[in-house]
């Protein structure tokens, strides 16, 4: 192998053996692993092979926890590093070195340990990953994590963090110091578990969970270290290489690595609970009782998908054992079962012994008692458990976190889907259980939102949405008592229903038919018993009555909509105003005032871009605080591209070209956050549609055609998968109304003719279903006469142009 030694990678079968053998070598004394490894290979030259280049990596590597590379030299010690002075070296490795500091300034005193990445390490790429991955972990607040308080760039361009410093010594370290009982090491484990688990709620991947990552504090408690290159779940990228060695390759410990990262696979929360399971291992000295190996076990299966699928069901286990209860990795047999029965009441058992006939009535009584309760606490368990998993794959409280992250589609649609599986099953156990029903309604109500809810980040799947939100509304007949929590749900349900059939349906009656019982929902709450659930949904509702009044071009009832939202967000309860939703609220109602003066008896342009450029300022100033937020990235494209239209209306073209841009930035970072948006397709059609108006105006007119004649291509093949839906055949008669009138301006007439042809051709379909409204609806007028005109054989000066 060359001395720079990449890990190549091979066959996963092969990976995993050679992985496994590496692992059992480590246990052998380094001057006889030689021998050792011919007698385990044999024959097998191609695995030999492989665990020796594994030996060597290691070995050249020297890998360590943290991704500490020896390789390179250690730097001088710096004086200050930002607003701290420094006093000493913690540990120095290749990746970097960890100080101790001091706060150096009056304003409080603060001890932190500061980690100081190495120049030559990071690719500017990487560095600006890092300061990415720092804001993440910043959020992360739990007892036995070591907390990130700040971090930025030296003067020379170095990265670093500042961190918690932590009076405690390694996991093992202390274990072997202090040789504390199997109960207390579990309990040190438990802690690790928690740590661990809050972090991938945070969609944040540890990829190197080992024993040295995991300090003891002068307390005794577990405190979870180096989060330094830890990655949003899903985010790996092998490609980028560090001194000619992939990334991965220096971010994951030998013995503790899971096979397929091994084998070259991105870090997973699978991976990390196979690192916990190795941890687990090592901690317990491999003195473990069959129960405990059993864990171990599923923690560490080669094949992730047999581990725990979460670090809360590892714990759950090891809980289980602790309370000499049943643990799931152990096969379900009875005389298990009731092996771990009589553990837990050998006393009782043992005094109902009086000779063998006592002995047995007791213990048929005993052992039916405990089959009633354990199926009873089965059931419980089953209910609660699933719940818990839904909440954790579905991540309710998570899921704009979630959606913040890029590159993470694949791995959120897949979550989505088991969302789905696991509502489907809860809803066969409600009932006569009012309070489940509400929490499965929400649930389903949640999952539409992201699945096909329009004029918002969602999936496409508008059917699907639908269907969920009908589930829901059937599951809130059930929980009819808890009447202010199912009116709040209704009301959002109502709301979402509404977006859909006025977007994905164009049904706009329907649509206001909806959002009609969903106010009456709300109405019938009364004023003691409305809270924050309820100020939100009706917030939902305002957002479908802002959404309908738009599509129906009347200004002066989105007028009248922004001064009754701005009078409900004032009452909101001081908690509810100090979350993200106050705040885009605050910036989405801008947005609509800003729109009151784009079109009707209000229009004023020139007004409507100067308070366009207000909630612009707003939207920005929310994401600089949220960034990647997909709710706000949305409102911030949608408010360039309306302010676009009013700078065009004054013939500020420049102007109209900068908002663009922006529009088109913004959707760019959204398409790359959620892949499976189809929303996001259209708007991106939209963006190029304007820009060929913009090119018209300029001159442009080849360059115009040629982006409008994409659209329209794009718009066929939409209606085409849609089976012509009337909405996907309103989007392309536009497309062929705006064709027409750069033909117009172009001075080419047969483009022009033929174009405004086909544009009344698709509306007169739509019409025909009674579905054309709104601005489509509106240019119909003027596109027939310009068809009259065509066939009376006018010059294309005369026809009528865009106004």
């Amino acid at each position: 192998m060359p001395s720079n030694s990449r890990l190549t990678m091979t066959d996963p079968a092969l990976e995993r053996r050679a992985l496994t053998l590496f692992e059992a070598m480590l246990d052998i004394d380094e001057a006889a692993r030689e021998a050792w490894l011919l007698t385990k290979t044999g024959s097998d030259v191609e695995l030999k092979q492989r665990v020796t280049a594994i030996w060597h990596a290691e070995k050249q590597l020297n890998l360590k926890t943290g991704a500490f590379l020896d390789a390179i030299d250690p730097e001088p010690v710096p004086d200050k590093i930002g607003a701290y002075r420094i006093t000493g070296v913690i540990g120095s490795g290749g990746m970097g070195t960890v100080f101790s500091a001091d706060r150096d300034a009056e304003d409080f005193e603060h001890s932190v340990a500061i980690k100081l990445i190495k120049h030559g390490f990071f690719t500017e790429q990487l560095v600006e990953r890092f300061n990415r991955e720092r804001q993440i972990l910043a959020q992360l607040n739990h007892p036995n994590i070591a907390r990130l308080f700040d971090g930025g760039t030296t003067e020379t361009g170095q990265p670093y963090i500042v961190m918690e410093r932590i009076p405690g010594i390694p996991l093992l370290d202390w274990v072997n110091a202090h040789r504390p009982d199997q109960e207390t090491r579990l309990r040190l484990f438990l802690q690790v578990c928690s740590a661990a688990g809050h972090a991938h709620r945070n969609l944040v991947v540890h990829r190197d969970l080992t024993p040295a990552n995991v300090l003891v504090d002068e307390a005794g408690d577990a405190k979870l270290i180096d989060f330094g290159i830890a990655r949003p779940e899903g985010e790996e990228q092998a490609a980028l290489i560090v001194d000619e060695q992939p990334i991965r390759a220096v971010t994951m410990t030998p013995g503790y690595a899971a096979p397929e990262r091994i084998s070259g696979d991105s870090a997973t929360v699978l991976s990390d609970i196979y690192s916990a399971g190795k941890m687990l291992e090592a901690l317990l000295a491999k003195q473990s009782e069959s129960e405990l190996a059993a864990i171990i076990a599923k923690a560490t299966a080669d094949d992730p998908q047999e581990r725990y699928l979460s670090t809360e069901q590892l714990a759950d286990d090891v809980r289980a054992y602790l309370k000499g209860q049943p643990v799931s990795a152990m096969p379900g047999t009875t005389p298990y079962r009731l092996s771990k029965f009589y553990r837990r009441n050998r006393l009782p058992v043992l005094a109902g012994v009086t000779g063998l006939i006592a002995l047995t009535s007791a213990f048929v009584i005993a052992t039916t008692a405990y089959f009633q309760a354990e199926r009873a606490r089965q059931a419980e368990a089953t209910r609660v458990e699933q719940l818990r998993n839904l909440a954790n794959y579905m991540l309710f409280d998570h899921n704009e976190q979630l959606a913040k992250v890029i590159g993470n589609g694949q791995a959120r649609k897949e979550l989505v889907n088991r969302a789905q599986s696991y509502l489907l099953t809860l809803s066969g156990l409600a009932e006569n259980d009012p309070s489940l029903s509400l929490d499965i309604a929400r649930g389903f109500v949640e999952l539409a939102r992201i699945q096909g809810v329009s004029a918002q980040p969602n999936f496409g799947d508008h059917e699907l949405a639908l269907a969920n939100l009908d589930r829901a509304e059937s599951l809130l007949k059930d929980a009819q008592e808890l009447s202010a929590h199912s009116s709040a749900t209704k009301g959002t349900l109502e709301a979402y229903r509404a977006l859909i059939l006025m977007h994905a349906k164009s049904k706009p009656n329907e649509a206001d038919a909806a959002i009609a019982r969903g106010m009456d929902a709300l109405d019938s709450v009364t004023q003691n018993e409305r809270g924050d659930n309820w100020d939100l949904a009706r917030s939902d509702l305002r957002r479908a009555q802002f959404e309908s009044s738009d599509l129906a071009l009347n200004s002066e009832k989105i007028g009248e909509l922004v001064g009754l939202f701005n009078a409900e967000l004032a009452t909101w309860s001081s908690e509810l105003k100090a979350t993200p939703r106050f705040q885009i609220d605050k910036a989405i109602s801008q947005f609509y005032y800003a729109t009151h003066f784009s079109y009707g008896e209000s229009t004023d342009a020139a007004r409507s871009l100067s308070e366009y450029e207000i909630s612009g300022r707003m939207f920005s100033e929310f994401l600089d605080e949220n960034p990647n937020d997909p709710y706000a990235l949305y409102f911030q494209a949608w408010n360039a591209y309306y302010g676009h239209g009013a700078a065009m209306q004054i013939e500020k073209y420049e102007i109209a070209n900068e908002l663009l841009q922006q529009a088109d930035q913004s959707t760019e970072q959204l398409r790359m956050i959620e892949e499976h948006d189809e929303s996001l397709e259209s708007f991106a059609e939209l963006l190029v549609e304007a820009t060929a108006n913009l090119d018209t105006l300029r001159g442009y007119f080849d360059r115009a055609i040629t982006g409008q004649q994409s659209v329209i291509s794009a718009r066929l093949q939409a209606a085409k998968r849609s089976n012509n839906s009337s909405s996907n055949l309103s989007d392309l008669a536009y497309g062929y109304v705006v064709l027409g009138d750069i033909g117009q301006r172009a001075n080419q007439r047969g483009l022009a003719c033929e174009s405004f042809g086909e544009a009344e051709r698709l509306m007169a379909i739509v019409d025909g279903r009674d579905d054309l409204r709104g601005y489509v609806a509106s240019l119909r007028d003027r596109t027939q006469r310009n068809i009259k005109l065509c066939s009376e054989g006018r010059p294309v000066s005369e026809l009528a142009e865009k106004p």
